[in-house]
């Protein structure tokens, strides 16, 4: 059953986005092995080996429709429809500055541009009997030359309180509530992760010998983008409430070890605020809210960038990771290059990035970069 509001949580959301994403890690195939690979490491499905490959594939996929077998030249058992990731806006302008969309694909790996790809099986959401929303999830791949995350998004329409949403989030990281199309066996997260996971590792990098090194925390970003009266003020809620909105960040029965103020950053205004914890994040924009002129595209697009800004971030920590402690090479040296200089100056900052960047686990990860000789 969803937790108990004390009376303050009383506005209905009537939309939320909840995006989640693991991180996986591969590097065997670009320049020289690290101290474990495989006897002989094979060149991936997928061109992601050197800058001239990958540029290709960026071209390849631009075109409307493109499929996996289209590169692969067959059927993939996890990857269907493929695309470039980035768009013409804000976001991925400060990534390649002054170089117009059509020609993004010849700075994809010098600029760790990734890949978007939908997966082939379809998954279905096992809600509780009692909601009477609907949460539909679409699942997708983020693929980089070096790694890539298994994506889903999850949308909650329909009137919902805030404590709803948290047993949305409560069933997603806790619950058994996800279904592969054509199976009848529930999964929880965690397992439905890593099994399509293998599918993209095989089906990108190649097969289950490919050492991949995957990151414990998962980044999840909940954002409200359409509600009907009051808004939750931080500065007047109970501590029993505090502990329903902490739990959008924090889902489980781990206990408390911070005060909710610890969690929250105002963005200038009490009702603009963010909630933290670990890579997880919660978004209230109060005038975003407002359901006038383009607000809902402004909504979705802000929490869209601080997904991307997290996920990016992470990869490009854990590349700096990898990266150290191998032998040198034109093309592994390049990316590492490019992803220590846009975690040191992102090229688009906001709020959470920078927050992010300032975690010492991730300074101290820069700094190694940094020393590498």
């Amino acid at each position: 059953m969803p937790p108990t509001s004390s009376g303050t949580l009383t506005g209905t959301l009537t939309e939320t986005v909840i995006d989640v994403a693991d991180q996986h890690t591969v590097l065997d195939h670009i320049g020289v092995p690290g101290p474990t690979p495989p006897a002989t490491p094979l060149p991936p499905p997928l061109p992601f080996a050197s800058a001239a490959a990958y540029s290709a594939m960026h071209t390849t996929i631009a075109k409307p429709g493109s499929r996996y077998t289209d590169v692969f030249g067959a059927a993939g058992a996890a990857l269907d429809r493929l695309s470039p990731q980035y768009e013409d806006d804000k976001f991925w302008n400060r990534y390649v500055p002054g170089v117009s969309l059509g020609n993004y694909q010849y700075y994809a790996w010098k600029r760790l541009l990734p890949i978007k790809a939908s997966l082939a099986q379809r998954i279905n959401f096992l809600p509780r009997p009692e909601w009477t929303f609907t949460v539909s999830p679409k699942p997708y791949a983020l693929l980089f030359p070096f790694g890539w995350s298994t994506w889903l998004s999850l949308r909650v329409v329909g009137p919902h309180s805030l404590a709803e949403l948290a047993d949305v989030v409560q069933q997603i990281f806790q619950g058994r509530c996800l279904q592969l199309g054509g199976t009848t066996a529930t999964l929880y997260l965690d397992e439905y992760l890593t099994k399509v996971g293998d599918g993209v590792r095989v089906d990108a990098f190649g097969g289950p010998a490919v050492v991949d090194a995957a990151s414990a925390e998962l980044v999840a970003v909940v954002t409200a983008l359409a509600k009907s009266g009051t808004s939750p003020a931080p500065g007047a809620l109970t501590t029993a409430d505090e502990k329903i909105m902490l739990s959008l960040v924090r889902p489980g029965t781990r206990p408390l070890t911070h005060p909710f103020t610890d969690h929250l950053q105002t963005l200038g205004e009490q009702l603009e605020y963010v909630l933290s914890d670990d890579r997880k994040r919660f978004l209230w924009l109060e005038h975003l809210l407002v359901p006038t002129n383009r607000n809902h595209d402004h909504l979705r697009c802000y929490h869209n960038n601080t997904f991307q800004s997290l996920v990016r971030a992470g990869h490009l920590q854990a590349l700096i990771d990898e990266v150290v402690g191998r032998p040198h090479s034109p093309s592994l040296d390049e990316l590492f290059k490019s992803a220590l200089d846009q975690l040191m100056d992102p090229p688009y900052k906001n709020v959470i990035l920078k927050e992010f960047i300032q975690d010492p686990v991730v300074q101290a990860s820069i700094a190694a970069g940094q020393k590498r000789p």
